[in-house]
């Protein structure tokens, strides 16, 4: 065990920033959330939302890209079989 209280101080030599774009989101709400950070303009902003809005005009809206295919990777538990009454 310490005996006291101890300190550390790091110094922070870089960050790297990640965007996240929802392509799922409805056409609309992509578009807005482009629009806001437009408007804000802080930081990154510009450039995310120029991402967003260059996304958009690549991929449309979320109702005309095709639905992916999620096969089960393991089979279901039957009753008898997990015990479950």
């Amino acid at each position: 065990m310490l005996s006291g209280i101890r300190g550390l101080r790091l110094e922070v030599a870089g960050v790297r920033a990640k965007f996240k774009c929802d392509d799922q989101k409805p056409a609309e709400h992509r578009s807005g959330v482009a629009g806001r950070l437009a408007e804000r303009g802080r930081g990154l902003d510009a450039p995310a939302a120029h991402q967003q809005r260059r996304r958009l005009d690549r991929i449309g809206t979320w109702n005309d890209r095709p639905k992916p295919i999620h096969k089960p990777t393991h089979k279901p538990l039957h009753r008898e079989r997990s015990g479950i009454p």
